[in-house]
């Protein structure tokens, strides 16, 4: 089991160790989906109660709606997204 050195010097071992065979990006795609799944109601409600414009412009960077108001389908915004 490898080691990596933490940010005072102690040594680290990883929860899961590279000789795992678990294809680590779909761990991280399907743990992005999942909380974007869990976040994004909250999300939405508290953009919901903001005062126009601010909920306008909210729902503008989260990539729920278009520059011209109308609802996106697109997974936009600055929302945690995979890269």
């Amino acid at each position: 089991m490898s080691s990596t050195t933490g940010t005072r010097g102690e040594s680290v071992t990883p929860a899961n160790p590279a000789s795992d065979t678990v294809d680590q990006t779909t761990d991280v795609t399907a743990l992005l989906e999942r909380g974007r799944a869990l976040s994004a109601p909250v999300l939405r409600a508290a953009v919901d109660r903001l005062a126009p414009p601010m909920d306008t412009v909210a729902a503008y960077h989260f990539g729920w709606i278009d520059a011209e108001g109308r609802p996106s389908d697109g997974d936009g915004g600055k929302a945690v997204r995979p890269a």
